[in-house]
């Protein structure tokens, strides 16, 4: 897990990574309670996840994260 303070109240979650043996257990939103718990002054957060990945893009909705962006790494990326 990476994740960095980018202003005072921003923070910006690099990576986080759970091994297939350990997903649909519930872990990722208790880790991602406690990231957010760890830092209580983060009034805005943000973080990336690759574009055709649907399965991130449905976790992070359902914590209330919102999309405002694409950004095209390459012809076959976008994150």
């Amino acid at each position: 897990m990476d994740i960095r303070k980018l202003s005072n109240n921003h923070y910006r979650l690099n990576r986080i990574f759970i091994a297939d043996a350990f997903q649909n257990k519930g872990l990722g939103s208790q880790i991602m309670q406690l990231i957010e718990n760890e830092f209580p002054d983060a009034h805005s957060r943000s973080l990336d996840t690759p574009h055709l990945n649907t399965r991130n893009h449905h976790f992070y909705e359902k914590l209330g994260y919102v999309k405002i962006d694409e950004h095209k790494i390459s012809d076959k990326v976008k994150l």
